[in-house]
């Protein structure tokens, strides 16, 4: 696998800020139609799910952020 360099990363972090971001403004807003118990859960998986992917960016990211080659 051809290795990523740092700027990925914070692409993948910014989508997902963007996601979970519109899923609490939308759930707020009553448009997502789910209880607030099962909101909790998923919110609790897909962080998870978002942890575990940084940590496996990292490990195939090659440069610090920042740094040019």
């Amino acid at each position: 696998m051809k290795a990523l360099k740092g700027y990925r990363t914070v692409y993948f972090n910014l989508l997902t800020l963007a996601v979970t971001a519109s899923g609490f403004v939308l759930q707020h807003l009553g448009q997502l139609g789910f209880d607030d118990k099962t909101f909790a859960l998923w919110a609790i998986l897909l962080n998870t799910f978002v942890a575990a992917a940084n940590l496996w960016l990292r490990t195939v990211t090659t440069t610090p952020v920042g740094e040019k080659h």
